[in-house]
């Protein structure tokens, strides 16, 4: 059964104070460690995920304005460009944060919890970069995604294990389709065909290359 929104929004609150919690008991030497993000330490995956929250609440204060479309000069990136402006922003949020980073984040999560608990249609559409306009609660949803892999970006590290949070995983499901949609999207031929095997039964957890 899909969940409704109020328990999405409280999901988010949990999450994002997870992550906060874990993170002030960490040392400098642990937000500095390698996550499961190639191009991101922990410290510039939870900046990431401190920017989103702005980012979100910016998006549904214009969509509300009748603002559902792209800012002026902006379009749906590609995905070369969406890579590089992402890994560019977060690496600049991260440094500018500085020993404040956790402060923010916690504070950018308690004023999106409050501005969601405001709302009230869910069917207003707002902008995202990268998936065009999408309604209020498509947003929240991708803010649950958002949490839920990034949270096990890093837990993870470079080791690749762990598990997903598992309220987490029951919210993700519904989006599992648009997900593949979005793996599979044209680009430059590879040089060398790649072949993709997913296991969704028998508690194997990951597709497998």
């Amino acid at each position: 059964m899909p969940m409704d929104v109020a328990t999405k929004i409280a999901l988010i609150k949990r999450l994002a104070g997870d992550i906060h919690g874990r993170l002030s008991a960490s040392s400098a030497e642990d937000l500095n460690a390698q996550s499961a993000c190639s191009e991101w330490d922990v410290g510039a995956v939870a900046a990431h995920l401190a920017g989103g929250a702005v980012r979100q609440k910016e998006a549904m204060v214009r969509g509300r304005a009748g603002e559902g479309g792209p800012p002026e000069g902006e379009s749906v990136l590609p995905t070369p460009d969406q890579v590089q402006a992402s890994n560019a922003s977060t690496v600049q949020s991260r440094t500018a944060w500085g020993n404040d980073l956790l402060d923010d984040f916690s504070k950018n999560y308690g004023d999106l919890d409050e501005f969601l608990h405001g709302w009230s249609d869910w069917s207003i559409g707002c902008w995202h970069r990268r998936r065009g306009t999408i309604t209020a609660e498509s947003y929240v949803d991708l803010r649950i995604q958002e949490l839920v892999i990034h949270d096990w970006d890093m837990r993870a590290g470079d080791t690749g294990q762990g598990e997903l949070d598992p309220e987490g995983i029951v919210a993700l499901l519904p989006a599992s389709e648009m997900w593949y949609q979005l793996c599979f999207r044209p680009t430059a031929p590879l040089t060398t065909p790649a072949v993709y095997r997913f296991e969704i039964g028998g508690g194997c957890r990951r597709g497998e290359p």
